[in-house]
């Protein structure tokens, strides 16, 4: 019965965190794209990505401090850090998608068109070996994709990139009982 308290209580905690933490990177993302019309919002963009990880390390720490006596495997601490992370993620692919479809009418992928349109893109990915078919096909590729899809492939490398954050925030937040 303790076990599932403990699970029940660990999910409800990181759905909570999770929540905070979406705040964080809808900033993010929506500095990001304003980063298109004002480059300073860039920089802030990259300060909270850069923070996130130290937000959900806090978060573990906190919730190893309240609930667990200050003691925590690296397993119990890679899971709670996995869960913010997929629950600020899942918040923040609504937001997205909610962004693309409503309000941003085509200008996140116009920006990426333009760039490759852009003579010295051309010639510096001709230098790397990109022809002008695989540019056209890329820019094709593009302008096909929905709202839903943009936001699901935002989602797909957040989670990779999420798993291998908890990992690492695994890592450093355990800690384990001192036996004397």
């Amino acid at each position: 019965m303790e076990i599932n308290e403990n699970k029940n209580n660990s999910s409800n905690s990181a759905g909570k965190d999770g929540l905070r933490f979406s705040v964080i990177l809808i900033a993010a993302f929506l500095c990001m794209m304003g980063s298109f019309r004002q480059p300073l919002l860039n920089m802030l963009s990259m300060g909270l990505l850069i923070y996130a990880p130290f937000f959900v390390g806090r978060c573990v720490g906190k919730y190893r401090d309240r609930n667990l006596n200050g003691n925590i495997s690296f397993g119990k601490a890679f899971f709670y850090a996995f869960q913010v992370f997929v629950c600020g993620i899942i918040i923040l692919t609504f937001a997205q998608y909610i962004y693309f479809q409503y309000f941003d009418k085509g200008a996140f992928v116009n920006q990426y068109v333009e760039i490759f349109s852009n003579p010295e893109y051309k010639e510096m990915l001709q230098s790397l070996g990109f022809t002008a078919d695989v540019r056209k096909d890329f820019i094709n590729m593009l302008t096909a994709l929905r709202p839903i899809d943009l936001a699901i492939q935002f989602m797909s490398t957040n989670l990779f990139v999420g798993t291998f954050l908890s990992i690492l925030v695994g890592a450093f937040i355990r800690k384990r009982k001192n036996i004397s």
